[in-house]
């Protein structure tokens, strides 16, 4: 039987990703709604650019399937709960073992698949189309030396669905650097630089600079600078330099 995991973003109060959110969230920002099983959902933007309406709209999820449980559901919910609520077969259980208290759906669907491949599953299908999730995918992949069939499909329907263990394969040299090139080249919560984008990043890195020291904990923090400066430096040119002024 196939199992589906739902995931959600987590919307702490004093989150330090409160301020990213407010900025997507642009003029429908004070747009705030009650929301309700029994009245219509008001346009998706305002919906999905509200944090206080999209809090609401996952409880209101998360209650539906709770409360409608039917003997052949087979799911997982992760919410606003750290511990996922498991539905199988007509029970509702608590799912403690998956308990994770990080914000970013991005990072606990990773985790989760992580956890499903240790525990033997052979094929798992991701529906997503955000690039921090892609990079994740890729890296821990690798990371974790597994093996089974992951494929990264597209909510909307006209694009293509990734083949994670190829493309990780194809390109394990370069796996274990991904997080860091994408966190210098923009994110989620990474401001891009003029000029450069995924394309000059990657070609940079597949040139031979690469990361070795970025998210490392034993190596001082002005090793780490001078390395990632290095790299920026020459996303903006052709041949290596050492720093910022040596761009044109």
């Amino acid at each position: 039987m196939c199992r589906v995991h739902l995931i959600f973003d987590r919307y702490a109060p004093n989150s330090t990703k409160g301020a990213s959110r407010s900025n997507r969230a642009g003029t429908n920002a004070s747009h705030k709604h009650s929301l309700t099983l029994h009245t219509p959902l008001p346009a998706q933007n305002v919906v999905l650019t509200v944090t206080y309406n999209k809090v609401q709209l996952i409880t209101l999820i998360t209650k539906y399937f709770v409360d409608h449980v039917e003997d052949n559901t087979n799911e997982l919910i992760t919410a606003e709960h750290p511990i996922p609520i498991s539905i199988t077969n007509g029970q509702v259980r608590t799912q403690t073992n998956l308990r994770n208290t990080h914000e970013e759906a991005d990072v606990i669907i990773v985790n989760q698949l992580v956890y499903l491949a240790a525990r033997g599953a052979s094929n798992i299908t991701v529906v997503s189309d955000d690039t921090d999730v892609f990079v994740l995918l890729l890296y821990f992949y690798c990371k974790e030396k597994l093996t089974c069939e992951v494929f990264m499909q597209s909510p909307i329907a006209s694009r293509r669905t990734v083949d994670i263990k190829a493309t990780a394969t194809k390109h394990s040299n370069i796996a274990e650097f991904l997080p860091g090139v994408h966190a210098l080249s923009g994110s989620d919560t990474t401001s891009f630089l003029y000029g450069i984008g995924k394309a000059t990043a990657l070609k940079v890195l597949n040139s031979s600079k690469t990361l070795k020291l970025l998210g490392k904990q034993d190596v001082p923090m002005e090793d780490v600078v001078t390395e990632a400066t290095l790299f920026i430096a020459t996303c903006y040119v052709s041949r290596c330099c050492k720093n910022m002024s040596d761009t044109p």
